[in-house]
């Protein structure tokens, strides 16, 4: 009887040992997992931000109306001009980007020989056989903007009007009026989690929490720096 009760004992204790083992890996994964996934967040908030706001002016083509969201022009590619203009109101343009011009949610940017930009429609996008002296081997788009452009265009940027939004515990991206679509995952602590702009340039706090109920981490990321040259 003595030996069983002690047998039972032990083995109570080895269950009672291994329990405890087994809820102290899980608290780690759990932490770890939670660390990546924060890390994970801030990558991404850094690498879509700060490419956002290096292809724009601050005030002209960006703004923090509020320190959780960021409104800008998202540009999508540019293009030289070419002399040849096809009719009154279309251009066409050697163009590279991250993707095609669009419509249905893109506007254009145009820059005369004096660096003055102005803002026209994009009705409607097509191919052409024609090619660009200034550019041989880029392919050609012919534009129709819907009126007619001012003469002596040289440069075209094609942008989409859009926001992102650090809200409902993850970075946003918001098109024009639709629905925001995040693009981190949901672990960032908001509205904790913010922008802001100071003297030196554009930052964000990103706050995760280290585990429930617990610590949490904060990371400060550099989005744009004042002293960086940003094109055009």
């Amino acid at each position: 009887m003595i030996e069983a009760l002690v047998a039972l004992l032990t083995g109570l204790l080895v269950v009672q040992l291994g329990l405890v083992v087994l809820v102290r890996q899980r608290d780690a994964q759990g932490r770890l997992s939670r660390r990546a996934q924060g890390l994970a967040a801030a990558r991404i908030v850094r690498d879509i931000i700060a490419g956002e706001l290096r292809r724009g002016r601050p005030g002209r083509d960006w703004k923090i109306p509020s320190g959780d969201s960021l409104v800008l022009r998202a540009f999508r590619g540019e293009g030289g001009i070419c002399p040849e203009r096809p009719s009154a109101t279309a251009i066409l343009v050697a163009y590279e980007g991250v993707r095609a011009p669009d419509p249905d949610k893109d506007s254009v940017l145009l820059m005369d020989g004096l660096g003055h930009w102005s803002a026209w429609p994009l009705d409607v996008v097509g191919t052409t056989a024609d090619s660009c002296p200034a550019a041989p081997g880029v392919p050609v788009q012919r534009w129709s903007l819907g009126r007619e452009p001012p003469a002596g265009v040289v440069l075209a940027r094609v942008f989409e009007r859009g926001s992102y939004h650090l809200v409902g515990r993850a970075l946003r991206y918001r098109r024009g009026a639709g629905g925001r679509q995040p693009l981190t995952p949901e672990v960032l602590l908001t509205p904790r989690s913010r922008f802001f702009e100071d003297s030196s340039g554009v930052d964000a706090v990103l706050v995760v929490r280290a585990r429930p109920g617990g610590s949490e981490r904060r990371w400060r990321e550099a989005l744009w720096r004042r002293a960086e040259d940003v094109p055009r």
